[in-house]
């Protein structure tokens, strides 16, 4: 079943870059995926909601939920602190070599 899925997805890229959409298709595709994506969200949402096991586990599923989501956005806000200084600290120490260069003064 896994491999049938990406024997799709790597069609459908191969059919994007050799034959990539107009504006109008373009336009006609984002709303067919924005309805698929819909119907498959509403979907999952009634499996879950018939399923007696999920709704009595609830409340630790939703805590240990909102731990991985505020983790997930530490990390990230994190990691984009440090790329962030140390981008600045590079095109720092690269200004200052440029300044120093042949004829300045000491």
């Amino acid at each position: 079943m896994m491999s049938l899925l990406l024997v799709f997805l790597i069609a459908g890229v191969l059919i994007g870059y050799l034959r990539p959409l107009s504006a109008g298709g373009s336009k006609i595709n984002q709303l067919v995926v924005s309805t698929g994506l819909f119907v498959l969200l509403a979907s999952m949402g009634a499996r879950l909601g018939a399923d007696r096991t999920v709704l009595r586990h609830l409340e630790r599923m939703g805590l240990q939920s909102l731990v991985l989501a505020a983790s997930s956005v530490a990390g990230s806000v994190l990691l984009v602190h440090a790329g962030h200084r140390l981008s600045v600290r590079r095109r720092f120490l690269r200004d200052a070599r440029r300044d120093e260069g042949p004829g300045k003064p000491v």
